[in-house]
């Protein structure tokens, strides 16, 4: 599958469009491709640095977003702790041997699925007074370990980092913007490291990351059309089912 530009184009146009209107698309681009035979290693750090565009986009709208988590010392720690733990979490997938990432895949993924439909199901950032309660030792400590799963892995890592500004008391739309620039940064350093590794499946890469903005900017036309509890359901059931075919073929 991963070899045909044709399905991975279309799959990058359903993870983009799922982004859009749900969230999740990385969880299903990421089983999908190594269901479908690609190292799940390679799928993983591909998947990265395919979808690190449409990333950009909603991060660059975002970008002003942290001014919700208190004084210039504060971002600065958030902006650091995601960078580092980025890079060291893109370190240890490269470091990790192939084969055990592929057992370990089947698990994440069913934790990254799991944290979906957690989220799906309401969590929701509270109100509060965020400048007031976050500090740089609670970033440091809570957000450290986030980065650096999302560096190695990545899915679900949004649903765990919207989670813990749900915990400082960032108010429901500053987290979510806060949110997608923290992603943005974690990722954008698991490129840095993955662009240099020379791992990345170019020929799988750039027709999913085409897909994947062409079916972001659909998936913001259809917002209002489209039922998302529906979608999620579609996304959650997506991502158990990979996740039982890899471990039934592992």
């Amino acid at each position: 599958m991963y070899d045909s530009i044709v399905l991975i184009l279309l799959l990058g146009l359903a993870a983009g469009a799922m982004n859009a209107l749900a969230g999740g698309g990385p969880i299903v681009v990421v089983a999908a491709l190594a269901a479908f035979g690609m190292p799940a290693d390679v799928a993983s750090l591909t998947s990265t640095v395919a979808l690190l565009p449409g990333q950009v986009a909603t991060g660059w709208y975002a970008r002003g977003s942290l001014v919700a988590l208190g004084g210039a010392g504060t971002r600065r720690a958030v902006a650091l702790v995601a960078v580092v733990g980025g890079a060291v979490g893109a370190g240890v997938l490269l470091a990790t041997p192939a084969p055990v990432f592929q057992r370990m895949l089947p698990g994440l993924i069913v934790l990254a699925t799991a944290l979906y439909a957690w989220n799906s199901r309401g969590a929701r950032a509270a109100g509060g007074d965020a400048a007031a309660t976050v500090r740089v030792g609670a970033v440091a400590g809570w957000l450290a370990p986030l980065a650096v799963y999302g560096g190695f892995y990545g899915g679900g890592n949004s649903f765990m980092v919207l989670a813990l500004l749900a915990r400082l008391r960032v108010a429901p739309r500053a987290a979510a913007h806060a949110k997608n620039l923290i992603v943005l940064l974690v990722n954008a350093a698991a490129t840095t490291i993955f662009l240099a590794s020379g791992e990345v499946a170019w020929r799988t890469a750039v027709p999913l990351g085409v897909g994947a903005l062409a079916g972001g900017l659909a998936g913001m036309r259809l917002i209002d059309r489209i039922d998302p509890a529906r979608l999620r359901a579609g996304v959650i059931a997506c991502g158990m089912a990979l996740a039982a075919w890899l471990a039934l073929r592992g």
